[in-house]
């Protein structure tokens, strides 16, 4: 029989499928996405832009960098030439997972994190490619001659090879900096509940990831809209996905509906019914044995019932 600490930190077989699973998805999320930047780069008006950072030193009023859309935020926050939110959103990450690795809740907030950003991801790849803006970061401009590919089957071709977007130059709307500096905060509030930690560190992240969107603006990686419609399409979804949860987890499966069914089954919620005998009295002389349906359990609960009765 394994300790009950052993199973509270390790992921169990049926953990391990589904974080396979859901990592599968994720990773085709990821594809269609580059795939849909790089077409969103190829058919800008001015020809794809890239960046050069490590031989050209950016400037706000360099004439040689494409078109800046007027933005409120761009008027009320100054102008930071350092590209400071990337570090902060890997710091955030780095963090999140240290201090997710010592909670027993480890593969269910990794399965949910991965299932959400795999849902965003694809609604994000829908956005960047509908409507292509002109980058306001220094340093995107045009390539020369043969420099970068030109047609979109150029671009979905250098995406396979090279597993990665023409550059960021194409990647405007609905900020992914802000997507995930979003997932990480409402990670800590929902997985890492410790008393002084929830007192202490919760605001802290939060104020945190709220610098580090904050960044975003300042540096002219994104449009001040990018970050607002990351925001108002991430908390909604976050919030979605948990009601659907709630709502259909003690269901059957046959009352559950296909994406639920696919929610559920990920979070190891679905509900399989079980019998168990129950006696009735007819009459005086005669007893029946009915089997009628008990508790619903979950494929966790189920597994452990079974080594208990090997026992």
């Amino acid at each position: 029989m394994v300790a009950p600490w052993v199973k509270e930190i390790f992921p169990s077989f049926s953990q391990i499928l589904r974080l396979i699973a859901v990592s599968f998805l994720f990773g085709l999320s990821c594809t269609y996405q580059l795939i849909m930047v790089s077409l969103s780069l190829a058919r800008m008006p001015q020809g794809p832009g890239w960046m050069e950072l490590g031989k050209v030193k950016p400037t706000i009023k360099d004439t040689r960098f494409s078109t800046v859309l007027p933005d409120l935020g761009f008027e009320v926050i100054p102008f930071v030439g350092v590209d400071v939110s990337t570090w902060m959103l890997t710091a955030a990450g780095i963090v999140t997972i240290l201090f997710l690795l010592i909670t027993k809740n480890f593969s269910k907030a990794a399965i949910r994190f991965l299932t959400l950003d795999t849902i965003l991801m694809m609604l994000r790849g829908c956005t960047v490619v509908s409507t292509s803006l002109n980058n306001p970061f220094p340093g995107c401009f045009r390539c020369g001659a043969g420099e970068c590919p030109r047609t979109y089957q150029e671009s979905i071709l250098w995406t396979f090879v090279k597993f990665s977007s023409l550059s960021e130059c194409g990647d405007m709307m609905f900020s992914g900096h802000t997507l995930h500096f979003l997932l990480a905060a409402l990670t800590w509030s929902k997985f890492i509940n410790y008393k002084y930690v929830t007192l202490a560190i919760h605001p802290s992240i939060w104020l945190f990831c709220i610098t580090g969107i904050i960044m975003l603006i300042a540096s002219r990686m994104h449009y001040t809209n990018d970050v607002l419609v990351a925001i108002f399409i991430t908390l909604p979804i976050w919030a979605l996905y948990h009601q659907v949860l709630e709502r259909y987890k003690q269901r059957h499966s046959s009352e559950v509906p296909w994406y639920a069914f696919i929610i559920l089954w990920l979070e190891e919620e679905t509900k399989k019914t079980t019998y168990e005998p129950v006696l009735t009295v007819c009459d005086e002389d005669e007893v029946i044995d009915i089997e009628t349906p008990a508790t619903p359990f979950t494929e966790r609960e189920q597994e452990e019932e079974s080594l208990l009765k090997q026992n």
